[in-house]
């Protein structure tokens, strides 16, 4: 099946252009990987390049996966609603490692997720002088996002300290940077 494309209010017709299939634009690329070295060394580079970042993320966490094994401590998601369960003890071991030094913005957003979840809304004093506090913009952004995920109503002053222009229509409804 063929189909003309058309720009838009002229008659000129533009191309034509046969709908393609998932499997045939796959096919299309395992050929190119195949047939084309230069295509087929950047595509591993690229995947390489990918591995070594998740095995250096995997090592950068592991004195915190270490501590929740050691702990029993497992972290849960209803695959249903998306909705993560956190154990409770998650969040002592979690401000333990945001309190050390040496990892990366990276590592520390990471765990900052930790928070992301409406048990950790005890925590919320502990969370909003981390996120004060955070010097990476990835781990002030995680953060961010446990104290959206787990404010009370209580919480609606501090919010308003944090972001006094939220819902103002003077900036977006984001928290600003802490510095």
């Amino acid at each position: 099946m063929t189909t003309a494309i058309r720009s838009r209010g002229s008659s000129n017709m533009l191309a034509l252009v046969t709908p393609k299939t998932a499997s045939d634009v796959n096919a299309e690329l395992e050929a190119r990987y195949r047939d084309d070295p230069a295509y087929r060394a950047a595509v591993d580079a690229r995947e390489a390049s990918v591995r070594a970042r998740a095995e250096q993320r995997q090592r950068n966490l592991a004195p915190f996966t270490q501590a929740l094994e050691q702990a029993g401590v497992s972290e849960t998601s209803d695959r249903g609603t998306g909705r993560r369960h956190a154990d409770p003890r998650i969040f002592e071991i979690a401000f333990k490692h945001l309190d050390r030094s040496g990892y990366d913005d990276e590592t520390r957003a990471t765990i900052a997720r930790s928070f992301e979840t409406r048990g950790a809304a005890p925590h919320w004093d502990r969370l909003e002088a981390l996120y004060l506090a955070a010097d990476g913009p990835q781990e002030r952004e995680a953060l961010a996002a446990a104290l959206s995920t787990c404010a009370k109503a209580a919480n609606v002053g501090q919010m308003k300290r944090i972001c006094p222009n939220a819902g103002a229509g003077k900036q977006p409804d984001t928290f600003p940077p802490a510095h």
